[in-house]
């Protein structure tokens, strides 16, 4: 597919007043020479530090250390919300190739991540909150662990 011709598919995608993949499409077809060129906005995360965030024991301090500063930060109802994206574009002679990479948070009062998608597919639901207190801040030394639950089949 010609430059031209996704410059106009992709000037409907708005961001901010400008297309932005048409800018990206512009800067990247912009050369007559037939040499590859890329493109990127942000940085992708690597997978290893999207496997490590775990739902109800990640704290937002860790989330933010790993992951680094975040696009956007927001709220949804009663929780902080954290978003990374990426954008990464290559263009070859009769070429294109774009890869994006979406990655959202939800935090709960409790500071702990209550929600963590990376590329959804839908939009997501608002989470429910953390149970109890983060691990080693609630609890007096020295006291055991809260009991487990049981299922009701083993009670």
């Amino acid at each position: 597919m010609r430059c031209a011709n996704l410059v106009g598919m992709l000037g409907s995608y708005r961001v901010g007043g400008v297309g932005a993949l048409s800018a990206l499409l512009l800067v990247a077809c912009g050369s007559p020479q037939p040499e590859a060129r890329s493109v990127e906005t942000n940085k992708f995360i690597p997978s290893e530090k999207l496997a490590a965030v775990r739902i109800c024991e990640t704290t937002v301090q860790q989330l933010l250390s790993e992951l680094g500063t975040p696009n956007g930060q927001g709220r949804d109802g009663d929780f902080a919300t954290f978003s990374w994206t990426a954008l990464a574009m290559v263009v070859e002679p009769g070429q294109v190739a774009i890869g994006q990479q979406g990655v959202y948070a939800w935090v709960d009062s409790n500071g702990r991540v209550a929600s963590f998608v990376v590329n959804p597919m839908t939009i997501p639901q608002t989470p429910q909150p953390c149970a109890g207190v983060i691990s080693g801040e609630g609890n007096a030394p020295g006291a055991p662990p809260p009991p487990a639950k049981k299922k009701p089949n083993e009670a």
